[in-house]
């Protein structure tokens, strides 16, 4: 079976017989990026996006103990952040694209046919997606003029290579919304991060649209198997400055169940990010691990979360081994007591919780 190594070893961007637009990193050296930098991996055939994966990884690693330090505020010695994770190799959006259409017997070409779309984009845009500014039609929206306005200071050029829309994404207004600003209906990158209703935001987004890869940033304080989702609720506020609390987003096992209903499969879950593919591609990417709580593990093996419950909660919810019942009453007793002393009443009616998938209970009592 063709597997994302062989792909990865013969896949290739040909800088011949372009489209009309059509874009290559290697004429924009203004987008060479230090931390994801992919211009040798368009290069024809004496370039693989192969070549690039070890940086991706070494990047990967120095994000992580960054904000396990700034975030978190663990100190980790060097020897033990590498026992700790290890190979930590994943593949980014760029890649698996590429190893998509390799299976598909074609290069991957960057052209403005080529739709990214990022939901929650305005405040930053993760390096991950960075090669896809001025090669791609990258679409990002935002609620909050704000977090626009420092993007805009903070990424320079990379600005001018947006298509930058200021306005409040909802579930029920999402289609009509990416409809017209012209969202295809299947998009290469569907990538969501708004730190309230976003599980939902996916559920209606796989309803209308088919991207070929989807990234969604997950709550990485429910670990797997805990079902947590933030609903959405008409009245919702919209905070510009993060999460204030544990409570917002979804965990990665709602997500994935979320995802499976239209047809993905989780490949991969680096740090608080997941990443879905259509589950009949999963195969191209070899032997990969399918639990749940190995996926997780293996992409936060320090256990970071921006906001958590405690000391040692998220320790005792991860290795969890007794009845998965019990490890419920546990979840919904913790997440009551933070909405009663953070005085988040109003989200009461927003918690879902459960531990197998659509069998949740309500929200947690008052």
């Amino acid at each position: 079976m063709t597997n994302a190594a062989t792909i990865l070893n013969a896949v290739g961007v040909a800088t011949t017989q372009r489209f009309p637009g059509e874009v290559l990193l290697a004429d924009r050296p203004d987008l060479r990026i230090p931390a994801l930098n992919k211009t040798a991996a368009f290069r024809g055939s004496s370039g693989r996006l192969a070549d690039e994966q070890p940086r991706i990884s070494s990047e990967l690693k120095v994000h992580y103990r960054r904000i396990l330090r700034e975030f978190a505020h663990r100190q980790i010695s060097s020897s033990e952040f590498a026992q700790a994770v290890g190979a930590f190799s994943f593949v980014e959006p760029l890649a698996i694209l590429a190893i998509l259409a390799g299976a598909d017997g074609h290069e991957l070409r960057l052209n403005k046919t080529l739709c990214v779309v990022d939901i929650g984009g305005g405040g930053h845009t993760p390096e991950f997606l960075r090669p896809f500014l001025g090669t791609a039609r990258y679409l990002a929206f935002d609620a909050t003029p704000r977090s626009i306005k420092e993007n805009k200071l903070t990424s320079g050029t990379y600005f001018e290579h947006y298509d930058m829309v200021n306005a409040i994404v909802t579930p029920p207004g999402l289609a009509e919304l990416l409809r017209t600003h012209g969202v295809p209906a299947a998009p290469a990158v569907l990538k969501i991060d708004i730190d309230s209703c976003d599980c939902d935001v996916l559920e209606q987004a796989l309803k209308h649209f088919s991207p070929s890869v989807v990234v969604i940033e997950f709550n990485p304080a429910f670990p797997p198997p805990i079902r947590f989702n933030l609903a959405y609720q008409p009245k919702m506020a919209h905070n510009d400055r993060g999460a204030p609390s544990p409570i917002f987003g979804c965990s990665l096992s709602y997500a994935a169940d979320v995802a499976q209903r239209f047809g993905y499969a989780l490949l991969q879950a680096p740090i608080e990010d997941a990443y879905f593919v259509h589950a009949s591609r999963l195969p191209l990417f070899g032997s990969i691990p399918r639990e749940q709580q190995l996926v997780y593990a293996m992409g936060n093996p320090l256990g970071y979360v921006y906001r958590d419950f405690g000391a040692g909660v998220l320790s005792e919810w991860a290795a969890w081994r007794g009845e998965q019942q019990q490890l419920l009453r546990v979840v919904h007793s913790n997440v009551s007591h933070r909405i009663r002393t953070a005085n988040l009443m109003q989200m009461s009616e927003q918690v879902h919780l459960s531990v197998e998938p659509w069998k949740e209970i309500g929200g947690p009592q008052q």
